[in-house]
């Protein structure tokens, strides 16, 4: 309805849900206005939906927009949820990062990945609400693979105001074209808000949160040596959490270890 309000000169406007009852009432609200010959509503599930050929067949310019959900691949396993992406390694990590937290990720981030790649050289434009951390990456991915972005705007949201969610959250608004080449994205404090606050981009292979300090300081960057491996404690907290005990520490396997105080820290669980 949105759509139809704002977009009056669109040549068609297509809607897909999973449930079949926003659908029909999706229908229902547009039956009476006078654009809706120009309005499809499909039932269908995202990751079943052929989007590059749903796409491929508009006219140019295209707009995508959407809220996908707000939960991770391992949350949806745990209500035994079915709605998921097929099972692949799409960020092609190998060894512990492929087994353990690492290579959980957020359902919106491999469907805006899906979107950006279906949108790759055409004249468009992806409009996405998503957690603040799921436009980060799904940026990273698109200027990794070369997908063509002509440029890159990341309007920040009190999700608490609007969705009384406690996360980060934003507006992220990708336009593609035959030419690309931009590797930065323009952050506002609000959607609203006309006044970019800082730069986020793409350098030297890695993800920068403010490209004007980066510039100004990378030349004492220095060389990486320790890297944490994300997800590998709470996976294997059992021989990662210890309790002291005398000299020495109790795993939580119940075996009692000797360890090089060196290379143990204290923790306070969150919990």
């Amino acid at each position: 309805m949105a759509a139809l309000d704002h977009f009056p000169d669109a040549k068609e406007i297509i809607g897909l849900d999973i449930n079949r009852d926003y659908v029909t009432a999706a229908l229902s609200a547009v039956r009476d206005r006078a654009e809706s010959c120009k309005v499809r509503v499909i039932h269908n599930d995202f990751f079943q939906t052929d989007w590059p050929g749903l796409l491929r067949k508009l006219p140019e310019p295209l707009l995508v927009i959407g809220n996908p959900p707000w939960v991770t691949n391992a949350d949806l396993g745990t209500l035994g949820s079915s709605n998921l992406p097929k099972k692949s390694n799409f960020h092609k990590r190998a060894g512990f990062d492929a087994i353990t937290g690492k290579s959980n990720f957020d359902i919106s981030e491999w469907m805006l990945i899906r979107i950006l790649e279906s949108l790759d050289g055409r004249d468009a434009t992806m409009a996405m609400l998503c957690k603040t951390v799921v436009a980060r990456k799904a940026l990273v991915y698109a200027w990794t693979s070369s997908i063509r972005l002509n440029s890159v705007q990341l309007y920040l949201i009190d999700a608490g105001r609007y969705f009384d969610a406690s996360v980060d959250a934003c507006f992220l608004v990708c336009r593609t074209s035959k030419s690309g080449g931009i590797y930065d994205c323009l952050v506002h404090d609000d959607p609203t808000a006309e006044e970019v606050t800082h730069v986020i981009g793409y350098r030297d292979g890695q993800l920068v949160a403010k490209v004007t300090l980066y510039d100004r300081w990378k030349h004492l960057q220095g060389e990486e040596i320790y890297k944490w491996r994300s997800g590998i404690k709470h996976d294997c907290s059992k021989v990662m959490e210890l309790r002291k005990e005398g000299t020495r520490y109790r795993n939580g396997l119940g075996e009692v270890v000797e360890l090089e105080d060196d290379y143990v820290f204290p923790m306070l669980k969150s919990s």
